[in-house]
C-alpha cells in the first residue's frame, strides 16, 4: 500500500499522524514513530471503515487493540504481530460468542462459548467449536461434563438434571448414551450396563 503524504503534529515526544491510500483516503490516524504506526491508532480499509482500533508496534497490530468487520465489533483482545493471539473475546452480531484463549488465529484453548448470547460451554475449544474436556450448560446450569467432540458430548460423561442430581454417568455418543454407563435417580442408581442412542439396552 503506497503513501502519498503524510500530516505530523508533534506534542513533545508524541508524534499524531494521518497516514492516507494513494487515493488519498484516510488509512491510519494515531500514534507514529518514523511515520510508522507505533502507540495507539486506529486502522481504515480502502472505504474508509474502521478495521482495528488500539495498539501499535512497527506498523502492526500489537498489544490491546479491537477489530472490525462491517463497521461492527468482531474481536476485543490481545494481539501479537497483527493477529489475534492470548486472551479475548468474539462477537457475532452484537453478542459474545466466545471469551477465552485464543491461537493460530483461531478460536483454540480453554474459553467459553456462548450461544445468542448465552452461556453454552466452559473447556477446551478447537477452531471455534467444544472439543476435549468441558461442559455444557443450559439456561446456566450444568447440564453435562465430560469428554466433548464438535459441540456434542462424546467419550466418557455426566448428565445432570438443573437442581444438580446425576442422572447418567458412562459413555456417550452424539450427544445421548452409548456403551456401557449408569442411570440414576435422586441419586439411586436405577440401572448399570448397555445403552444404545440413548435407550437401556437390557
Amino acid at each position: 500500500m503506497k503513501k502519498i503524504f503524510v500530516y505530523l503534529l508533534v506534542i513533545g515526544a508524541i508524534y499524531t499522524n494521518s497516514i492516507y491510500y494513494d487515493t488519498g483516503q484516510l488509512m491510519y490516524k494515531g500514534e507514529t514513530k518514523f511515520s510508522v504506526p507505533f502507540g495507539q491508532g486506529e486502522l481504515f480499509d480502502t472505504s474508509g471503515e474502521l478495521l482495528y482500533k488500539g495498539d501499535f508496534h512497527r506498523g502492526k497490530p500489537q498489544g490491546k487493540g479491537s477489530l472490525y468487520v462491517g463497521n461492527k465489533l468482531y474481536y476485543e483482545g490481545n494481539f501479537v504481530n497483527g493477529e489475534p493471539q492470548g486472551t479475548g473475546k468474539f462477537f457475532i452480531g452484537g453478542k459474545t460468542f466466545f471469551s477465552g484463549e485464543t491461537k493460530d488465529r483461531n478460536i483454540n484453548g480453554i474459553g467459553f462459548l456462548y450461544d445468542n448470547g448465552n452461556l453454552f460451554y466452559y473447556g477446551e475449544v478447537e477452531n471455534g467449536k467444544a472439543k476435549g474436556q468441558g461442559r455444557i450448560y443450559i439456561n446456566n446450569y450444568v447440564y453435562y461434563d465430560g469428554e466433548i467432540n464438535d459441540n456434542k458430548p462424546n467419550g466418557l460423561g455426566t448428565f445432570y438434571n438443573e437442581d444438580g442430581d446425576i442422572l447418567y454417568y458412562g459413555q456417550v455418543k452424539n450427544g445421548a448414551p452409548h456403551g456401557f454407563g449408569a442411570s440414576f435417580f435422586k441419586g439411586i442408581e436405577v440401572y448399570r450396563g448397555q445403552w444404545e442412542n440413548g435407550v437401556e439396552a437390557r
